[in-house]
């Protein structure tokens, strides 16, 4: 072997040797630095060395987002109905409220404010929280009511005040056919004119006197085809009506139900009674549209005295003719035997008596 073959074959030994050899790492945690020259050193046998990372060659792809469904109202979420829900419950809502006879418009799914003003009625009614939401205790008192009695039977068409409940009755044939929720006078004083007086709506048996088709504008307020049966206190429509008496002495009714009110309810001559509120006279009424006191309410309009009867024509007077004085006629031979000495005479009933009983 030549000199030349010799080298060659120690180099690739060499390089044999190194590639058999463990790589030397630079830890710089744990190599001490002499000189300004870091010392290698080999890693364990056991530590490996960790996998390549293989990259794409596009970046990932980013899926469109899902879209959101679309949220159900927030009133259904709870599972109580409230203003906004729609849907079957709420026609079912609806359709048992107006099977009890409370007033809610069209029964269409949709828990608008009509439906509100026909379940604070029924809660009134019942007694429950007159909150306006179909809660748990509303529904569950829902499924067993039944529609109240009327206060009074006679005359059977009426309306009634229930002052307590703030509610109003419209009795027909004897029955309820409707029922509407109201707010009445608050039993406050108020000032108006010159003149302070209490909130009330009185106590009593009424008529309706008095109706206008059209707004109202009275001192205290507007008043929505009103119909007078208390001096100037009036059912009227209103577009507040809270949950408690609020009023100057008027019942207020929801403005969704003022015109059928107004056409249906309260012909003139309508019995209307009032009940569970102030008793006795009216010695003070609260008048909704007249500022003066109750001794000198005026009209709400100004009615002008009828004209005097016109006196009847006189009756034409018939001349008669002159009555002439008619000769006596002669007397007969019969006639002349007709006179009081006639014995016969003393035989009338008295005088038979006497005749007979001296």
């Amino acid at each position: 072997m030549t000199v030349k073959r010799f080298s060659i074959l120690v180099a690739v030994l060499a390089v044999l040797a190194v590639g058999a050899n463990a790589l030397v790492f630079l830890s710089p945690d744990d190599a001490p630095v002499v000189s300004g020259s870091p010392t290698l050193i080999a890693p364990p046998a056991a530590q490996a060395a960790a996998p390549l990372e293989v990259l794409d060659d596009e970046p990932p792809r980013r899926e469109p987002p899902a879209p959101s469904p679309t949220p159900s109202p927030a009133a259904v979420q709870d599972g109580i109905l409230r203003v906004g829900s729609k849907g079957a419950e709420v026609s079912a809502l609806e359709q048992r409220l107006a099977d009890l006879k409370y007033m809610v418009g069209k029964v269409d799914g949709s828990f608008d404010a009509n439906t509100r003003h026909g379940l604070i009625a029924f809660q009134k009614v019942e007694g429950l929280s007159r909150s306006g939401i179909a809660d748990a205790a509303s529904m569950a008192r829902l499924a067993t009511a039944s529609t109240p009695a009327p206060k009074y039977s006679s005359p059977a068409n009426h309306l009634e005040v229930d002052i307590p409940r703030q509610t109003v009755y419209v009795v027909r044939g004897g029955a309820v056919s409707a029922i509407l929720p109201t707010s009445t006078g608050s039993n406050k004083n108020f000032t108006n004119g010159g003149w302070t007086r209490r909130a009330v709506t009185p106590n009593g048996r009424f008529t309706i006197t008095r109706k206008i088709n059209g707004m109202r504008i009275a001192p205290l307020g507007e008043l929505y085809k009103p119909s007078y049966f208390n001096g100037g206190i009036a059912f009227h429509g209103s577009g507040s009506i809270p949950t408690s008496p609020a009023s100057h002495g008027c019942v207020r009714l929801p403005m969704g139900f003022s015109d059928w009110f107004f056409s249906e309810a309260s012909p003139v001559g309508q019995v209307v009674f009032v009940h569970g509120g102030p008793a006795g006279d009216n010695p003070q009424p609260t008048i909704e549209d007249s500022p003066a006191p109750p001794s000198a309410i005026p009209t709400e309009d100004p009615v002008e005295p009828p004209p005097p009867p016109v006196a009847p024509a006189p009756a034409p007077i018939v001349s008669l003719p002159p009555i002439l004085p008619q000769p006596e006629p002669e007397q007969t031979p019969e006639e002349e035997d007709d006179d009081d000495d006639d014995p016969s005479d003393v035989f009338d009933g008295n005088s038979a008596v006497n005749l007979l009983n001296p």
